[in-house]
């Protein structure tokens, strides 16, 4: 699980879905509650973000993935930050 991918996509200014592609062919994974989090440090749009997570992960892992990372992201978010949304 590696950890820094929030840090590495801002700087770097590569895809989400570049990275997250990389990561898979070497049996990585990122470690999503830094992502988020790293994101909220930098005042990211919770809601943007989301989006960019789901259609990076849709698009490299597919789409069962890709709801059961927002679904866990998003009780996350509530339980944490006691954010109102959808799971």
């Amino acid at each position: 699980m590696i950890k820094g991918i929030g840090k590495f996509v801002d700087s770097q200014g590569l895809p989400l879905q570049f990275v997250l592609d990389e990561l898979n062919k070497n049996n990585c994974l990122i470690d999503w509650v830094d992502f988020i989090e790293y994101t909220i440090v930098k005042n990211w749009n919770i809601t943007n973000t989301l989006t960019k997570i789901e259609e990076a992960c849709t698009e490299v892992f597919g789409k069962d993935y890709s709801e059961q990372i927002q679904i866990r992201l998003r009780y996350y978010l509530i339980k944490r930050y006691d954010i109102n949304m959808h799971l």
